[in-house]
């Protein structure tokens, strides 16, 4: 996708949307033009699909503030379970891209993942990346818990997914089994169990069996999906999957107490009218 300067401060913006695939991938203006729109408005595409790309209501949700107190370590009066949770993204709005092709289009199996990056003289710089909610942000935590050197999490969004188990799966078995060990119970995952959940776990992007329902976070992902209670089940020392049977189904922390959003929609584009102000 490619998009023009906002026609007025503020105002919409054209766009084109392209499909590529091998070497045309690799650059920024490769492949077939597959549809041309504006934003805020739902766009048909060649082939048969639709594109929607604006402003639309944060599906996110999450409580921040509890997780930067328990994981990040820092004192801002606030830890997870502690009964005062908040969701910061239920009055957010968010910049959303949203295609919908038939499962056909894709594939039988995917893997997805975004990147950004930032104008550097002249290159591009990937700068962030994103599969799976919160792998980095777990894995390269320099907070009390994990105590990842400064910096791991700007090396990791520079990196590429490809190359995640060979950079950073020895990083992620550390960061599980320091999270683990604070299960009460079974206490830290044995080095096979980490190798285990950390290769199941990375490389960090978004798998799904497209003949499947999708379900977060191990095959895709719907916006409902409570994927951060899952993930702090796991790291934490759960085994909600049923991989280990040594160990229950819980974990020192099974849920951040925020749940789903309510403004999500059932048709094209899903996510929820933006908020006013």
């Amino acid at each position: 996708m490619r998009f023009t300067k906002p026609f007025e401060d503020g105002g919409q913006q054209l766009y084109w949307v392209r499909k590529a695939t091998g070497e045309a991938a690799q650059g920024d203006n490769g492949g077939e033009l597959i549809a041309v729109g504006i934003t805020d408005k739902k766009r048909g595409i060649k082939g048969g699909g639709k594109f929607f790309a604006g402003l639309r209501s944060d599906p996110f949700f999450f409580d921040l503030d509890g997780f930067i107190g328990t994981v990040e370590g820092v004192d801002n009066g606030r830890s997870l379970g502690d009964g005062a949770a908040t969701d910061p993204f239920a009055s957010f709005n968010t910049m959303a891209m949203v295609l919908e092709v038939k499962d056909t289009t894709l594939g039988s199996e995917i893997g997805v993942w975004a990147t950004t990056s930032v104008k550097d003289g002249a290159n591009w710089v990937q700068v962030d990346r994103m599969g799976r909610p919160a792998i980095n942000t777990v894995v390269n935590s320099t907070g009390p818990i994990v105590q990842a050197p400064s910096g791991a999490k700007d090396a990791y969004n520079a990196a590429e997914p490809a190359n995640d188990l060979a950079d950073f799966g020895a990083a992620g078995i550390a960061a599980l089994q320091a999270l683990s060990s604070l299960d009460p119970d079974e206490g830290a995952y044995t080095d096979d169990q980490a190798l285990a959940l950390g290769m199941a776990l990375l490389p960090d992007i978004v798998k799904y069996d497209t003949s499947t329902t999708a379900v977060g976070p191990l095959n895709g992902r719907q916006l409902a999906d409570d994927v951060i209670d899952i993930e702090l089940t796991i790291v934490t020392g759960g085994d909600p999957l049923g991989l280990f049977p040594d160990r229950d189904e819980l974990g020192a922390v099974n849920s951040d107490d925020i749940g789903p959003h309510t403004d999500y929609l059932t048709k094209f584009p899903y996510l929820g009218e933006p908020h006013e102000g």
